[in-house]
């Protein structure tokens, strides 16, 4: 069986994108079901390594924000408990470190620096069209790719 990687970005705009060898399949977070059903598809077609960004709250969030994110990042959790997969969590600014340059600058606006990374990593790929605008996609990819560098 073919191995992919998957990353998660759960926020509440995230997204899941699944990296094979071939292609490139994102997924936008719709919801539990939607996103049960399109993971499980994945996992029908390829043998999965799943990388879930690990989310903390900060002093500066609200609590209903840091809720409804904590909430998604437990439905990822589920989702892949109920096929079998065990997620490697990974905190957002390890993988950051990693793949965006200069992510912990001041006046740096990770969000755009994840797209231009997505586009020069992935430029014969149909990607272009899907990241732009921002909709956790790129953060999602970018996980996968650091979970396929590091062989999680």
């Amino acid at each position: 069986m073919i191995k992919a990687y998957v990353g998660i970005d759960p926020g509440k705009l995230g997204a899941a994108a699944c990296l094979t060898p071939d292609n490139i399949y994102l997924h936008d977070w719709k919801d539990a079901a939607a996103a049960g059903q399109k993971l499980a598809e994945w996992n029908a077609q390829f043998e999965l390594r799943v990388a879930i960004e690990k989310v903390t709250s900060m002093k500066t969030d609200n609590h209903a924000f840091a809720f409804r994110f904590g909430v998604n990042y437990g439905i990822w959790q589920g989702i892949c408990a109920a096929l079998g997969i065990e997620p490697a969590l990974v905190h957002f600014s390890t993988w950051q470190s990693k793949v965006l340059p200069g992510w912990n600058k001041k006046g740096v606006d990770n969000k755009k620096t994840a797209m231009e990374v997505v586009r020069r990593i992935y430029p014969a790929t149909k990607t272009a069209i899907y990241m732009q605008k921002h909709n956790g996609r790129a953060d999602a990819l970018l996980i996968a790719t650091f979970a396929r560098g590091r062989g999680l």
